[in-house]
């Protein structure tokens, strides 16, 4: 289980290191293509995983100020328990999840304002043409994938 862990860590961390949120987004949306028949918006998908990616960043470092805000406080975050630690959790992640929140209304009116339409076709600057680096890619991620089932039957 902690080879199986260890591979998908890597292979994350790998592909997110390596490819920018944009190409990761075309790429998506490009695989998703063959599924818009049945229903899959490849779009949409494309477009929430681009606006995850980018906010991860964003609520790590809003919780950093909250940590920092909630010790110049004087509030204790790291004595206690389990239950403890647990408790000290509430005061950061209610003003983490209004930061949120508040961030996702902004980014859904901005989006509106530039006339985003979900379901709506969209056009791209750069097409996506699929080149040697994607083949290579593409094997190295199935001997990757066989490894994890092979290392799970094990």
């Amino acid at each position: 289980m902690t080879a199986r862990l260890l591979l998908l860590l890597t292979g994350v961390s790998l592909v997110t290191l390596t490819t920018t949120p944009l190409s990761l987004a075309r790429g998506l949306e490009r695989m998703l293509a063959p599924f818009r028949p049945l229903g899959v918006p490849a779009g949409d998908v494309a477009m929430m995983m681009t606006i995850a990616l980018r906010f991860i960043p964003t609520i790590a470092d809003e919780l950093d100020k909250i940590v920092k805000a909630q010790k110049a406080r004087g509030a204790d975050l790291d004595s206690g328990g389990a239950v403890g630690r647990v408790r000290h959790l509430v005061p950061l992640l209610v003003p983490l999840f209004a930061s949120a929140f508040r961030r996702a209304e902004e980014l859904g009116l901005a989006m509106e304002a530039r006339g985003y339409r979900a379901g709506q076709p969209r056009t791209s600057m750069h097409e996506t043409v699929t080149g040697p680096a994607d083949w290579i890619g593409l094997a190295v991620t199935v001997v990757w994938c066989a490894a994890a089932v092979w290392l799970g039957r094990r």
